[in-house]
C-alpha cells in the first residue's frame, strides 16, 4: 500500500503536479502499470500464508518454515511490479507521448491494451484467486469452530465482533473501490472525480481499519504484549487452536 500510494503521488512529491516533464511522466506511467498487479499479488501472498497456516502439516505449511520461501513471498509483489513497469517501458519506448497527464492527477499510459486490458485482467484474475482462498479460510474456520463447540462445549466461543466489523467494512470499501474503478477501463468514458477519490482512499481505509488492532499495536511497541492466558483465550475464540 505504501509503494502504491507513493507511485500515484509521485508528481506531488517532486513538485511537478501541474505540468510534469516528459521523462517524469513516462516513469510514473510505467510504474502505475505495475502498481495494481503488485498490490493484488501482495494481498494474494497474505491470504495464501493464512490459508497455509490453517493447514498444519501440509506441504505449503512446511514450505513456510523455510527462510528462502518466505523471502520469495516477500519479494514476489516487487518482482511483479518491476516486471510490469519495465515491460511497459520497453513496449512504449518508441511512442512515449502515450504517457500523458490526461486526468490531471497522475500520468498514465493512454493505450487501450494497457489501461483497458492488461492491468484490469491481471488484477481481476488475482482477485478471484484471493476470493477462493478467503472462502477456503472461512470454511476451515467454521469447521474448526463447529468441532470445538461439539468436543469442548464449555470452551469460550464468543466471536470477535470488532474484527467482524473491521473485515466487513474493509470488504465493503474494497467492493466500492472495484465498482468505482469500472470507468477506468470503460471505452470512451472519462471517470468522475469521485472514482479517483474512492480509489485513492483505499490505502487510508486499510490503515484506519486495522491500525488499532491489539497485535498491530504490540508489534509497533505502542502497547504491552498480551499475557499468555489472554493470548490463548483469543486463539480459542478465533477457532484456530488445535483440537
Amino acid at each position: 500500500m505504501i509503494v502504491l500510494s507513493i507511485v500515484f503521488s509521485l508528481l506531488a512529491y517532486t513538485g511537478h503536479y501541474t505540468s510534469p516533464d516528459a521523462g517524469l511522466c513516462f516513469v510514473q506511467a510505467c510504474m502505475i502499470v505495475g502498481a495494481f498487479p503488485m498490490a493484488a499479488t501482495g494481498a494474494l501472498v497474505v491470504v495464501f500464508q493464512i490459508w497455509a497456516i490453517c493447514h498444519p502439516g501440509s506441504l505449503m505449511s512446511n514450505l513456510l518454515r523455510k527462510t528462502s520461501f518466505i523471502a520469495f513471498l516477500i519479494l514476489l509483489p516487487y518482482i511483479v511490479f518491476a516486471g510490469f513497469a519495465v515491460g511497459s517501458a520497453i513496449a512504449i519506448r518508441q511512442v512515449p507521448q502515450h504517457a500523458s497527464f490526461a486526468n490531471g492527477f497522475y500520468c498514465s499510459i493512454q493505450m487501450r491494451p494497457f489501461h483497458g486490458l492488461l492491468e484490469p485482467i491481471v488484477s481481476i484474475v488475482l482477485l478471484f484467486v484471493i476470493a477462493a482462498f478467503e472462502v477456503a479460510i472461512v470454511a476451515q474456520w467454521y469447521q474448526r469452530r463447529t468441532v470445538m463447540k461439539e468436543t469442548v462445549p464449555l470452551a469460550p466461543s464468543k466471536l470477535d465482533y470488532m474484527m467482524c466489523i473491521r473485515v466487513g467494512f474493509f470488504n465493503l470499501y474494497t467492493l466500492a473501490t472495484m465498482i468505482t474503478a469500472i470507468p477506468f477501463v470503460a471505452i470512451d468514458y472519462r471517470p468522475h472525480y469521485v472514482s479517483y477519490m474512492v480509489d485513492a482512499g483505499l490505502p487510508l481505509a486499510t490503515f484506519l481499519v486495522f491500525m488499532n488492532q491489539r497485535d498491530v499495536l504490540v508489534a509497533w511497541h505502542i502497547c504491552k504484549e498480551l499475557p499468555p492466558e489472554d493470548l490463548s483465550g483469543t486463539l480459542r475464540q478465533s477457532g484456530f487452536m488445535g483440537r
